[in-house]
């Protein structure tokens, strides 16, 4: 530690030259450097040590008369009077002062030796950056984008090509790179200068320094000039340089040059020298990339705990859900936050929940005795009256049914008291000010010493009377404004998905037999204390009770009539026949279809795949044993009554496909050169860049389209192809199940027809076996590559991409492959 501290970040060091007094020298771009020679050091121990051995003269004391020495001369910064070159395009360029003195008799420098400077793979080195070099910001996805910004020379670099941009040309630039995979707002470049303060660059390497980060080392020496540092590729090109005007000579300087590896900021042709003597070579055996992904990737997602999001498919998943509005409703909430909005503590040492739970059952059973003491006046019969043709009765209930329609209210008292005395973690429900008064009150009297049902019941019906008897304050006013709606949204989501629609009928069945209740509870009060008759009662709350009303009643009524309304739908006429003896040709209109055919659109989508396999995933390199391994499919476990968000086959753990999920992208980094051709390695941090990732990727998703299309050929267009691009690899928290399954030992996608869905509130599921080579290449595809798309996907755009890429059946890099990419795939494969 103290050595690097030394090294890096000692930025002075007090020496003396020979019979001379002690001097500061500063460190300037990484090194100390002698101010009477070329010499220079990043140690200061070892630098002090030259100081103490330099006999070079000061050059203020040198002879103006002398000649000039063909020596190497200082690119070190100078201040404004000092020389420039007079074509440099970069300020800054070329600075330099003039040579040193040396006697006409002395002896020439050797020429350098190119035998000595062979080709390099700069791969075969290790990159780090500086500590002036920034990889990774806050708010700006800069590995996303493959961009790092050098704060030593001010400047932007694209570690895909190794070359710098400039702020105006970046969105470009990474478009040209990363096309649809990264998401580049159009004033990135404007926000990249303002932050960074890219706008005045000035410096120029001096002299021999490391290679920068992330720009390119041309991997063969250049020619330098000992002027001005221009690196050229030929000798005679350097030659031709030094003799022109534009590298003129001071004081007869004689031309030299020397050899050296080198980089370019690419705004223009100029190189300047680097020495990769400053960098390590990689120790394949001391660093393992393959491990480091598989330690380091993320872990598989808690379905449960992403947030409920609008589906694909806007007439889809499901429909009820999306008519309602109650997906748009919950947007960004999670199943389990949802659940903790209705959850009740089970705890009976609670201050009050066993008190409440107790006084409720008392009210609904003091309810029932209403219900039976006014059945005989028709007034149960007028409550269940909904509409003119609604003919029904409110009814009591059984002992057992109260205790459960009793814990309904339990809930919905609970968590609204909680949000009142400000303990919810979440301020869900939109209560007004009475509600929260009267829940307020209701605690208060609950946890009093002395709480007793008598002194409670009418706190908690005066509460539950705020709630029921809501009304909107005007129509343009949403419903889930009214907190029983609310409730009951935030109620129908299970432990990761929505509960059954006929769940969902049992809970609005209870709060209207609540509301009736609480109303006729109010009703009894009113005509105990104000002596009315039935029939005014009835009409003073009417209102509460009848459909066509801004209240919380219509709502639930209207809910229970659009659950109970699914029915079904007619079948439209065949309009294709079998037109052979044979049965191998179909007509379909005026079209003809034959089957045989089907058999070389096959084998032509085969040979593609396996195309794609071998030149773009392995790259012409021989394919690992694992890819080769049949699946035994009719062995492999499934649950297809599973509806866990999250769940599939391929995740059971009896199936152990699991651990093969990992092996592509170990076998893709356990090359170093394949590694460092995708990917930076940085504090033990793989950083992907862009544009390889970009092409892989690209190529994945071809295959996932050619599969689509051999899914199609083998079980039938039985649905739409935009029924198609919405199928599920996994149940998804708040939409449907899964599309892929094991059914009867063969693997199927169970198709879903959902045309009429967003009227009839119904669909049709079809499922469809795969050819067994067809299903074993698909299984194969999930196995192997979907992980790690999604790994990549996570980094270049996001969570909710990769998420996306977990959850669905075809994923394209921005969104879900379309159905009119999948109906124009499929014909151009059957032209």
């Amino acid at each position: 530690e103290k050595y690097h501290q030394r090294v890096s970040h000692q930025k002075t060091c007090d020496v003396a030259y020979p019979n001379e007094k002690s001097q500061r020298f500063h460190r300037t771009l990484g090194v100390f450097s002698c101010t009477r020679c070329e010499h220079s050091h990043q140690d200061p121990t070892r630098f002090g040590e030259h100081i103490r051995d330099c006999t070079a003269l000061d050059p203020a004391l040198v002879p103006k008369q002398s000649n000039p020495v063909s020596g190497p001369s200082e690119y070190l910064r100078q201040s404004e009077h000092d020389l420039q070159h007079p074509t440099s395009p970069i300020p800054g360029i070329g600075i330099r002062r003039r040579s040193f003195p040396l006697t006409r008799t002395a002896n020439p420098p050797p020429r350098p030796n190119l035998a000595d400077f062979p080709t390099i793979d700069p791969r075969d080195y290790l990159r780090i950056p500086e500590p002036t070099t920034i990889t990774t910001h806050e708010t700006i996805p800069l590995r996303s984008y493959s961009i790092i910004i050098n704060r030593e020379f001010g400047v932007l670099i694209c570690v895909n090509c190794g070359k710098c941009v400039t702020p105006n040309r970046v969105v470009e630039h990474i478009r040209g790179h990363s096309g649809a995979i990264v998401d580049v707002p159009s004033n990135l470049g404007a926000v990249l200068q303002e932050t960074f303060d890219l706008s005045d660059w000035k410096d120029f390497p001096p002299g021999i320094r490391a290679p920068v980060y992330g720009l390119l080392i041309f991997p063969d020496p250049f020619f330098f000039c000992r002027r001005c540092g221009h690196g050229f590729r030929s000798e005679s090109s350097l030659g031709t340089h030094q003799s022109s005007p534009k590298c003129p000579r001071l004081n007869n300087e004689v031309d030299e040059y020397f050899l050296a590896y080198g980089q370019t900021f690419a705004f223009t042709t100029s190189k300047f020298a680097v020495d990769i003597g400053a960098l390590t070579r990689r120790d394949t055996s001391d660093f393992d990339a393959a491990h480091l992904y598989t330690t380091t990737f993320a872990p598989p997602p808690d379905y449960s705990r992403l947030p409920v999001s609008l589906p694909v498919n806007t007439q889809n998943l499901d429909q009820f859900f999306h008519r309602e509005g109650w997906i748009e409703h919950l947007a960004g909430l999670t199943p389990v936050a949802i659940n903790e909005l209705t959850s009740v503590p089970k705890d009976n040492d609670h201050p009050y929940i066993q008190l409440l739970r107790d006084i409720i059952f008392g009210y609904l059973g003091e309810i029932g005795t209403y219900i039976k003491r006014h059945s005989s006046h028709g007034l149960m019969r007028r409550m269940a009256q909904v509409t003119e043709r609604f003919d029904q009765e409110f009814r009591a209930l059984k002992d057992k049914t109260y205790k459960d329609y009793g814990r309904e209210l339990v809930r919905l008292l609970y968590n609204c008291i909680e949000q009142a005395r400000g303990n919810a973690e979440r301020n869900y429900y939109p209560l007004t000010p009475a509600q929260t008064t009267a829940l307020l009150d209701l605690h208060h009297t609950l946890i009093t010493p002395d709480c007793s049902p008598e002194n409670a019941t009418p706190h908690i019906h005066h509460t539950l009377f705020e709630l029921f008897t809501q009304m909107k304050e005007h129509g343009a006013v949403s419903n889930f404004d009214l907190t029983v709606i609310s409730y009951l949204v935030v109620r129908s989501m299970g432990d990761s998905e929505w509960i059954k629609t006929s769940e969902i009928g049992r809970v609005v069945a209870k709060l209207m037999w609540n509301t009736r209740g609480v109303v006729l509870y109010e009703m009894q009060s009113v005509m105990e204390k104000k002596r009315l008759s039935t029939a005014d009662a009835y009409q003073r709350f009417k209102v509460f009770l009848i459909d066509g009303q801004d209240s919380v009643f219509t709502y639930l009524f209207n809910t229970a009539t659009l659950i109970k309304s699914i029915r079904g739908e007619e079948y439209g006429e065949a309009r294709s026949w079998i037109s052979d003896e044979l049965g191998r040709q179909l007509t379909f209109g005026t079209h003809v279809i034959n089957l045989d055919g089907f058999l070389a659109v096959k084998n032509g989508l085969t040979r593609e795949y396996d195309r794609i396999i071998n030149e773009e995933i392995f790259f012409n390199e021989a394919i690992p044993a694992w890819f080769t391994r049949e699946f035994n499919i009719a062995t492999m476990v499934d649950d297809p009554r599973n509806n866990t968000a999250g769940y599939s086959f391929i995740d059971h753990p009896q199936n152990g496909l699991t651990k093969m999920f990992t092996l592509y992208g170990e076998w893709l980094l356990s090359s170093p050169s394949r590694a460092a051709q995708f990917a930076d390695f940085i504090d033990n941090q793989i950083v992907w860049k862009s544009a390889p990732c970009y092409a892989l990727l690209k190529s994945f998703s071809n295959l996932r389209r050619i599969l689509c299309t051999r899914k199609i050929i083998d079980v039938g267009p039985s649905v739409r192809a935009t029924e198609i691009s919405r199928d599920l690899l996994r149940n998804v928290s708040g939409a449907s199940m899964r599309s892929l399954l094991i059914l009867f030992h063969n693997l199927c996608i169970v198709g879903v027809q959902d045309k009429t869905s967003h009227r009839i509130l119904k669909k049709r599921f079809t499922p469809g076996a795969e050819a067994s080579d067809t299903a074993q290449v698909h299984i194969a595809n999930l196995v192997f590559f979907r992980r790690f798309e999604s790994d990549l996907i996570r980094v270049f755009r996001g969570d909710v991409d990769a998420n996306r890429y977990n959850m669905y059946m075809w994923p394209d890099l921005k969104d879900n492959l379309d159905g009119e990419t999948i109906s124009e795939d499929l014909g151009d494969a059957t032209e």
